[in-house]
């Protein structure tokens, strides 16, 4: 895995240098790494991003929901934030009932069903240029890329271009980032990985890498 090929080169580097890695492969076999498990989010703190989700987009009936009403998204999904986040995104569109009804069949299953079942409903909402603009995102580093080079290798421009990378937004399927006079646009390693498998099919990527 590229985790594993990375160790020996931070064995040279380390000492007394030390580094901080995030994986979601355990790393418990390896004598001289600590691994710390980082736990999701208490239900206070779930429900908290939950609302500060809705707030960014805006989403007025979520953000005035009772701890009630949303306390099963917090069941389903667990405390992990980019899930939480997915599931505030699909609100935009979609009932919360719609929406949970949706994701307990992935329940008890391995987290990477969960995330497929979100992102596969949310593939279901977009447009034709939406997800022409999506499908494209992969091309870009980690960092993502500016508006210019989005159009640059898409066929959806102007103002059609700037109207599907909104809606992904408000998804949470492409994440914004920048200034007052530079943005970039990404995705996250787990948008990218349900594009390249479940979507384009490239050989080699795969959830289990991850």
């Amino acid at each position: 895995t590229d985790v594993e090929a990375l160790l020996p080169t931070l064995r040279r580097l380390a000492g007394p240098t030390k580094f901080l890695l995030t994986s979601r492969q355990s790393l418990h076999a390896e004598p001289d790494v600590f691994c710390y498990p980082l736990p999701g989010l208490s239900e206070p703190d779930s429900l908290h991003l939950v609302r500060a989700e809705a707030q960014l987009r805006p989403l007025p009936h979520v953000m005035a929901a009772s701890d009630d009403e949303l306390r099963p998204i917090f069941e389903t999904v667990g405390g992990n934030p980019l899930a939480l986040k997915l599931v505030v995104g699909q609100l935009y569109l979609l009932d919360l009932d719609q929406v949970l009804d949706n994701l307990r069949a992935a329940r008890g299953r391995k987290a990477e069903d969960m995330y497929r079942y979100i992102f596969q409903d949310a593939w279901r909402t977009l447009g034709e240029d939406e997800r022409e603009v999506l499908i494209n995102m992969p091309l870009f580093a980690q960092n993502g890329a500016d508006f210019a080079s989005i159009e640059q290798v898409s066929e959806v421009k102007s103002s059609a271009l700037l109207h599907a990378l909104e809606r992904l937004v408000m998804l949470s399927l492409v994440n914004v980032s920048g200034g007052l006079h530079a943005h970039r646009y990404s995705i996250h390693r787990l948008t990218e990985t349900f594009l390249l498998t479940d979507i384009i099919g490239w050989p080699g990527a795969g959830w289990s890498d991850l």
